[in-house]
This record gives C-alpha cells, sequence and structure tokens, in this order.
C-alpha cells in the first residue's frame, strides 16, 4: 500500500465533498498491506531504540499518512513535512505516528497580520494492531497549539474523525486558509478564532514519509539542512523558522514555536 493508490482512487475527491466518513467494509490496513504485523517490534534496524524496526516505522507512516484538505485561497502551502513514529504499548501493539507538518511560512490573518517564518503545526496518528488489522484509534489535531489565544487542539476518538475512503485508516484533516491550523472537519474549522479561520475541499495532498526525525534518545535528524538554512527538531533553543533563515548560527527569533517543545510532551 503506497500513497499514489489515493491517486489511483478517484473517487476520494467526490466522497470528501459528501463529508465522507470512511468505507465500512475497509476497516483499517491488513498486514498484508502494511507489509508488517508483530514482527514490526524487537527484530533488524531499530536506530532510535524505540523497539520498532525503522522499515516497519516507514511503512506505518506511509500508509495511515492523513489526506490534508486545502483551501483554494491558501497561498502559503509551501511544506517539507518529516515523522516520528515510537511504540506506545508493546502488550496492546500501539503506536504512535507523528506528521510534523513544516510549512515554510504562516500567511498571517487578514491581509497577512500577524504572519510569520516557519509553521509547527502536526498531526498525531495512534493505531494499533488487531490481530491481522492495523486499526486507528485517536488522531491528535493540532490547532495553534500553546498560542496564547486560538488554541483548538484536541485529540479525537476514531468515531469522530472524518475518514477518507479507510475507515479507521486515512484520516481527514482540514487545514486552515494561510494558517494550517489542523481541524477534524470544515466547519469546526471555519467555526474556530472566532470565526477568523476558513477552509473548504478544494485541493489535498499528502504528507511525505521519507524524513524520519527519530526520538528524542535517538536522534535520527537532529539539525536538517534545506539550501543555506537549518532547522533544529531537537534543540530547545531553536525556534521553527521554515528553512527561510540562511546560516547555521541564523537568528531564529519572530519565528513559529520550536518542534523541540511539541516532541518532548508527547513523549518522542
Amino acid at each position: 500500500m503506497t500513497n499514489q493508490l489515493r491517486i489511483a482512487l478517484g473517487a476520494v475527491v467526490a466522497l470528501g465533498l459528501c463529508g465522507w466518513v470512511g468505507n465500512a467494509d475497509a476497516a483499517g490496513f491488513t498486514t498484508g498491506q502494511v507489509g508488517w504485523g508483530t514482527n514490526c517490534w524487537y527484530s533488524g534496524n531499530d536506530a532510535d531504540g524505540d523497539g520498532l524496526n525503522q522499515s516497519c516505522e516507514q511503512a506505518l507512516a506511509t500508509v495511515f499518512a492523513p489526506t490534508e484538505w486545502f483551501d483554494n485561497g491558501e497561498d502559503t502551502d509551501a511544506w517539507w513535512p518529516h515523522y516520528a513514529v515510537k511504540s506506545v504499548n508493546y502488550a496492546t501493539k500501539q503506536v504512535s505516528i507523528a506528521y510534523y507538518s513544516g510549512y515554510y511560512r504562516d500567511g498571517g490573518g487578514l491581509f497577512g497580520l500577524t504572519s510569520h517564518d516557519g509553521d509547527s503545526e502536526f498531526v498525531i496518528v495512534e493505531a494499533h494492531l488487531e490481530g491481522s488489522t492495523w486499526l486507528v484509534d485517536w488522531v491528535y489535531f493540532a490547532a495553534h497549539r500553546n498560542a496564547s489565544v486560538c488554541d483548538d487542539s484536541s485529540w479525537y476518538p476514531y468515531w469522530n474523525v472524518q475518514w477518507d475512503y479507510y475507515y479507521r485508516g486515512w484520516a481527514m484533516v482540514f487545514v486552515s486558509e494561510n494558517k494550517h491550523a489542523a481541524y477534524r472537519s470544515d466547519s469546526q474549522c471555519d467555526g474556530a478564532c472566532f470565526g477568523g479561520e476558513n477552509c473548504d475541499y478544494d485541493y489535498w495532498r499528502v504528507p511525505a514519509t521519507n524524513r524520519n526525525v527519530g526520538q528524542s534518545w535517538g536522534q535520527l535528524m537532529s539539525v536538517v539542512q534545506l539550501g543555506s538554512a537549518y532547522e533544529w527538531f531537537w534543540d530547545v533553543n531553536k525556534k521553527f523558522c521554515g528553512w527561510r533563515r540562511g546560516g547555521y548560527y541564523a537568528d531564529h527569533s519572530g519565528c513559529a514555536s520550536a518542534y523541540y517543545d511539541h516532541l518532548k510532551d508527547f513523549g518522542y
């Protein structure tokens, strides 16, 4: 199973417009689709020391990557996504998959007010292996997390999430126009932040899953370079500037909150 399958399943657009909640005949993903089952734990390469095989981590991140919907008014959607996967509970075969969007810029509100370099929004999917099927249990939608106002971030159980074709498989995420907060529905987005957010089903993207940052105790990508700019996922002193500040020692003032602050809060 790869994200390219979504392109082949062209019906996703029509289904999304109807507020689709998933295909009842296709719940989660089989171990055959993922390529991994119980052998995901304590086998082969475990470079970040979390008990999961690195190849399994990438397979899970790829299969469960959410479908993110954007509004046509969006003009700051440039991103460079990264991800991390960790074992939550070996006994119940639970895993947590975090998708860090890594937007280059926050476009701000009306007329670009409050815009800034970088935007450290993210989504977390928690799933478990039940027999030979992987199923999503919870989804965390980060919406201006830890901001002084408009923080609408929260965990939602699978029955309160909209699904793209695969029920308990591909979560649908509604991304606010130019602000990139993640919501579980178009209506929730449009009513958020004193009515200042806007979402729609105009176009969708799926975050790439070839950049695993690892864990705090087993960092795989502590420093990330794009062109002449650098970002630090595991440095408490570095805010996230969306690779818009050149130089290894670039000033990180006036940027988005550090990804480190979010990573540590969720046990990565």
